[in-house]
């Protein structure tokens, strides 16, 4: 797992290694996950992104879903619950990648 403290660095790092799944949160600093995926989607890759967001707005969902986020998770709940279901959903992305490289 690495992580990034803003959407310019994973650009840089997947180019060098090869990566199953990002997660992103919705509101980080400069652009947000959204632009983030926009602009992996423009550059051709397809890489299964799920989208962690303290907003529960279907507008996001829905403009996050029509970009190809695989799944959105809300942190609006208990942390057992918000993280436990964004782990859960982590592992079924990752594994639904590795079977598509296969």
């Amino acid at each position: 797992m690495k992580t990034a403290s803003s959407v310019g660095e994973p650009f840089d790092k997947m180019g060098k290694v090869e990566y199953y799944v990002v997660v992103s949160d919705h509101h980080m600093p400069g652009k947000g996950g959204l632009q983030f995926l926009k602009e992996l989607r423009y550059k051709g890759n397809h890489i299964s992104f799920v989208l962690f967001s303290g907003e529960d707005k279907d507008e996001i969902k829905i403009e996050a879903s029509c970009f190809g986020a695989d799944r959105y998770f809300n942190k609006i709940c208990s942390l057992e619950t918000g993280y436990g279901d964004l782990s859960k959903g982590i592992e079924s992305a990752k594994e639904r990648a590795k079977r598509n490289r296969s």
